[in-house]
């Protein structure tokens, strides 16, 4: 037997809960009870009845080599099925991949789409010998396959159930996120700038690329403020739906089609005079459509700066990487009134674990974590011997 070597995820239902990307959970799109004039029961690898169903297998490691789908068959009729066969019907085939099929004790080769030699399963017995093999050989896109199973020779009338595998390939990247220029920015950062000291409002536009084959539809957004200027408002606007600033993640789903961009997202900040900089991520996520999370992110920096506005305000970003295991670096620029600057880090217990000074006005800080304890700890940013801001450190090693 071919050894087994699935994606990264597993065999899912579209409209449930998603599993962790590691486990394998094999389940039914549309699985049923089994009518009583059906005498062979398809089955998934968890005994779901699978008869006329569709089910999927999902991953985004392109590098994956072969993917099978297992079928059970299970008799439930009282006379043993002696000529049973297996047809595959290809409905939707990517171009460059390769698929069989193994029946009984034997493998057939992509070319036999029809069993050759007929198997029996005996009255009441579960036969797990049938896997479809799928090769997507790097290429990305969804290839669905029919598999009919029929005894026509043991039994007066035919004995026939089928059921349909889907096998999707979505790429690292199910979800590119770009700006206005078609740009990509997953990962990335967007500044806007201003120096318009009565602007109502800036907006960042963020475009949402579908780039798998099938329509992701949970879609939700989520706000982080890892900066903000004091007395300055942001939210955000998705799909239809415009949120106040106090929601910070989406409440409704949202549905982009498969291969097409949507432009309905934008982050809306109101600086209301207070000039410097806040700094948001917009966190994109689907982990309902698949069976591994599909998601992307990325950052913008509003800057507001002019002649009249408030600009005497420390801005301070970070730590980088968080959660941190060896290093965490700091970025900074701080006012000219910032004659001392410190950075203080306490554990959980408000134990302070460092006392840092900061000596220049515009630069980056590194300061070594690994001794730390694994944690949760918090930072603060003491100007003239008042803390201007305090944020959450994660370490874990």
């Amino acid at each position: 037997m071919k050894k087994c070597l699935l994606f990264a995820c597993t065999i899912m239902v579209v409209s449930a809960l998603a599993a962790s990307p590691a486990s394998k959970q094999l389940t039914a799109t549309n699985s049923r009870h089994l009518a009583g004039s059906e005498y062979l029961e398809l089955q998934d690898e968890y005994g779901n009845t699978i008869n006329d169903a569709t089910i999927r297998i999902a991953g985004n490691d392109i590098n994956v080599y072969q993917v099978q789908a297992h079928i059970w068959l299970k008799n439930n009729s009282n006379t043993n099925l002696t000529h049973v066969f297996v047809k595959r019907t290809i409905n939707k085939e990517v171009s460059g991949t390769a698929n069989s099929i193994c029946f009984g004790v034997q493998c057939y080769p992509p070319g036999v789409g029809i069993s050759i030699d007929p198997f029996t399963i005996n009255s009441g017995s579960l036969d797990q010998s049938f896997y479809g093999d799928y090769l997507p050989s790097k290429n990305i896109g969804l290839t669905s396959i029919t598999y009919e199973f029929y005894d026509s020779l043991s039994m007066a009338t035919p004995v026939y159930s089928k059921t349909t595998v889907e096998y999707l390939l979505m790429g690292s990247e199910p979800i590119q996120l770009q700006d206005e220029a078609g740009n990509r920015i997953n990962d990335g950062i967007i500044k806007i700038n201003s120096s318009d000291v009565d602007v109502f409002q800036l907006q960042a536009h963020i475009w949402i690329k579908n780039q798998s084959f099938i329509d992701l539809n949970n879609i939700y957004v989520k706000r982080t403020i890892n900066q903000e200027v004091a007395g300055s408002n942001n939210s955000v606007c998705f799909g239809v739906q415009c949120y106040p600033p106090w929601v910070g993640t989406s409440l409704d789903p949202y549905l982009v089609a498969a291969d097409s961009l949507d432009k309905s997202f934008y982050g809306d900040y109101q600086p209301t005079k207070n000039g410097g900089l806040t700094s948001i991520t917009y966190e994109f996520y689907d982990s309902l459509t698949l069976t591994f999370p599909v998601y992307a992110k990325t950052t913008v920096e509003y800057h507001l700066s002019g002649v009249g506005v408030n600009e005497d305000q420390a801005e301070f970003k970070g730590p980088y990487p968080n959660p941190s295991s060896k290093t965490a670096t700091f970025e900074y620029n701080l006012p000219s009134s910032a004659n001392t600057t410190r950075l203080l880090i306490r554990n959980l217990l408000g134990v302070e674990v460092a006392n840092i000074s900061i000596e220049n006005r515009s630069a980056k800080k590194t300061i070594d974590v690994s001794s730390y304890a694994a944690g949760i700890y918090f930072y603060s940013l003491v100007t003239n011997g008042k803390v201007v801001q305090s944020k959450k450190m994660i370490v874990k090693h």
